[in-house]
């Protein structure tokens, strides 16, 4: 018959990254529950769940679709539990979230084990109440599912009262084809706002004259850097849609990832490091939050955070030794299959929900 797996998760509007799930073999009957509609900081829209799928989707309206921390569903739990009929659930939503309170309560009741995503690696100001919440669905959590080291840590700070697990964010394809140096472009991917280094894009093009930047992405920084005296070598892509971001990574010779920590952010992991040497594209990227333990992993480029001058360095060497730049991106590939392969966190995810069954 199989263990019956019911993964909730915003994120899961999109197929791609349902991906994991989908790989977890056939002692598993795996489903999904997820909003109708969503709106993602990338795009400003609202756009459908994407239905086509080998597993069954199920979707829910939702009031504050485009909010994670805050969204929930309007129609019944109940009536979802029931057309699923899990043995175990998987709530890709962090324990502070309203969505992640409601499904917890909701499993506990019915004394279904459930792990639950734990990406949050801040010690935030929150309410009474919602920190009361975030104990409460981690005490009753089987496993975690911690996004990094420091996230898993700090879920046994708030609540967890098992062995927190790190289970990084995947990679959907993995290249098996050497890359090599060709257009000389360097590539930025996500918000086009200050925590994500607009700042020091801009620096980094005014220092290197012969720099040109595609970036991918939008946000409220987007008219201060077509301003600038260095907006001409700049091409806005806009957002990208999911399924054609491993042609942008393919466009560019290099990834940059500025990324600045501030009172009340910091890179929870740096997901674009994976995707772009996925493809075999080298990452050149600053030691804020995460991303120095993405990048062990991963053999990314490490730069001290703030160091434009470095960062321009690391990317002149990789643009100008083609030998170098091939060893790097190799390097890269090799280290994402092993690190964050979807097939390689498969296999972690059945694991814990194997374990949780045993112990429930």
């Amino acid at each position: 018959m199989g263990i019956n797996v019911l993964v909730v998760s915003h994120a899961g509007v999109l197929r791609a990254n349902r991906d994991v799930y989908e790989r977890l073999g056939e002692d598993f009957n795996v489903s999904f529950c997820v909003p109708r509609r969503w709106r993602d900081a990338l795009r400003g829209e609202m756009y459908g769940a994407e239905l086509d799928s080998p597993v069954p989707v199920l979707t829910m309206r939702v009031c504050f679709a485009g909010y994670p921390q805050r969204y929930f569903p309007i129609a019944s739990v109940r009536s979802v539990l029931r057309r699923a009929s899990p043995d175990v659930i998987v709530v890709e939503e962090e324990p502070f979230s309203l969505a992640g309170a409601i499904w917890a309560f909701a499993a506990r009741r019915r004394k279904i084990p459930y792990g639950i995503q734990s990406a949050e690696n801040l010690e935030k100001r929150l309410p009474k109440a919602i920190r009361q919440s975030r104990r409460y669905v981690l005490k009753g959590a089987a496993f975690i599912l911690g996004r990094s080291p420091q996230a898993a840590k700090k879920a046994g700070e708030w609540g967890f009262r098992g062995v927190a697990t790190v289970v990084p964010h995947g990679v959907l394809e993995i290249s098996s084809a050497d890359r090599h140096l060709s257009s000389g472009l360097i590539g930025f991917c996500g918000r086009v706002v200050s925590e994500k280094g607009t700042g020091d894009l801009l620096a980094l093009l005014e220092e290197n004259p012969s720099f040109r930047l595609r970036i991918a992405g939008s946000g409220m920084d987007e008219q201060m850097l077509r301003d600038s005296p260095v907006g001409a070598r700049i091409e806005f892509l806009g957002t990208v849609a999911s399924e054609k971001m491993s042609d942008f990574y393919q466009s560019v010779d290099v990834v940059v990832v500025p990324s600045r920590t501030t009172p009340a952010w910091s890179e929870q992991f740096g997901r674009v490091i994976v995707e772009a040497q996925a493809i075999g594209t080298p990452v050149v990227a600053y030691d804020s939050g995460e991303i120095p333990w993405v990048a062990a992993q991963s053999a990314a480029i490490l730069i001290c955070e703030g160091d434009v001058r470095a960062m321009g360095d690391a990317v002149v060497k990789l643009l100008s030794d083609a030998q170098y730049y091939d060893e790097v991106s190799r390097a890269g590939l090799d280290s994402v299959k092993k690190f964050c392969s979807n097939e390689v966190l498969a296999d972690q995810i059945s694991l814990l929900i194997t374990a949780s069954l045993a112990v429930s």
